[in-house]
């Protein structure tokens, strides 16, 4: 029994086809990795930005204000200043 010619060329169009479609996924990689990248440090920079412009914000504003007033209790520690931060930038936004 004689096979036909284009069924003993499937299985080598088949792996040429798969080589070829695994060297293009290994070439795009690099590239939609960079992206990613490039987007995270564009979103990284940004909001970087954004908190250095509320500090900076907030420095003013103290400076507007002048000094606490006597007694008044300045709290400490990473959370309570959290606090400050986000009640004083409440105030920013509503300027």
């Amino acid at each position: 029994m004689e096979m036909p010619m284009q069924s003993l060329l499937q299985p080598f169009v088949a792996a040429v086809l798969g080589i070829a479609g695994l060297a293009l996924s290994l070439l795009l990689l690099p590239i939609v990795l960079a992206l990613v990248l490039a987007i995270g440090l564009i979103a990284a920079g940004g909001m970087a930005y954004a908190r250095w412009r509320l500090r900076r914000e907030l420095a003013g504003m103290e400076r507007e204000a002048g000094p606490a007033p006597a007694g008044a209790a300045r709290q400490t520690g990473q959370r309570a200043r959290g606090r400050v931060i986000e009640a004083d930038y409440e105030v920013v936004r509503e300027r």
